[in-house]
C-alpha cells in the first residue's frame, strides 16, 4: 500500500499528465511599408514545447517542431501577397508534448502609403452631384450617405474617378461622401440642405 501511494506522488496521474497550455509572447510591428517583417516569439511550457505554427490570412507559412524558446522569424514575402491586401491576420499556435495548445491572434497593417483620397465637388444641380475622387494609389470604395444612412456603395479600381449621383430629395438634410483607398486610408466630405 505504501508503494502505491509513493508511486502516485512521483508519477503522473492517468490520462493527460499535464493540462497547462504553453505561453506565447510576440513582438511585431503594427504597421509596415515594405518587407521584410520581423517577428520575435518566445514560447515556454511547464513540460516541453512540441511545435509552433504561423498562419497568415488562413495560409500556413511556417511550422517548426521542437522550437527554441526564443525565435526570431524574418518574413520576406507572404503567399498571395498583393498591393491590394491591407490587413494581414496572423495566428500563432504553440503545442506542447501533451497536445495542450496556445493561440495568439494579431493583425499587421500594410501601409505602403498613408495619404487620404481627395474628394471634389465638380458640379451640383439640385439633387444631382458630379464628384471627382482621386488618390496616389488606387481607390477601393466610394460610400454615399443620405442623412446618416448608407444610400449607395460604389466599388472602384482606379486612381481617378468621376461619378454622377442623383439622390432622392425626400427628407434630405445632408449628403456625405466617403472615399477609401486600397490601404484603408479614407476621407469624407458632406453638404447640408
Amino acid at each position: 500500500m505504501v508503494f502505491i501511494y509513493s508511486c502516485a506522488r512521483v508519477g503522473y496521474p492517468p490520462g493527460k499528465p499535464e493540462l497547462i497550455s504553453p505561453k506565447l509572447e510576440i513582438t511585431y510591428p503594427e504597421k509596415f511599408k515594405n518587407f521584410p517583417i520581423e517577428l520575435k516569439i518566445k514560447v515556454s511550457d511547464n513540460t516541453k514545447v512540441d511545435s509552433l505554427k504561423i498562419i497568415v490570412n488562413n495560409l500556413k507559412i511556417y511550422e517548426q517542431k521542437f522550437p527554441d524558446s526564443i525565435i526570431t522569424i524574418t518574413i520576406d514575402t507572404l503567399n498571395n501577397f498583393s498591393d491590394t491586401i491591407s490587413v494581414y491576420n496572423f495566428q500563432l499556435v504553440a503545442s506542447d508534448v501533451y497536445e495542450n495548445k496556445a493561440l495568439k491572434e494579431f493583425k499587421i497593417l500594410y501601409k505602403r502609403e498613408e495619404n487620404q483620397p481627395v474628394i471634389e465637388l465638380l458640379e451640383k444641380q439640385g439633387y444631382t452631384f458630379k464628384i471627382r475622387a482621386f488618390d496616389d494609389t488606387k481607390l477601393k470604395n466610394l460610400y454615399i450617405y443620405k442623412n446618416d444612412s448608407l444610400y449607395k456603395v460604389m466599388n472602384l479600381n482606379s486612381k481617378d474617378t468621376i461619378v454622377q449621383i442623383s439622390v432622392d430629395s425626400l427628407n434630405l438634410k445632408k449628403i456625405k461622401i466617403n472615399a477609401i483607398d486600397i490601404y484603408n486610408n479614407e476621407s469624407s466630405t458632406n453638404w447640408s440642405y
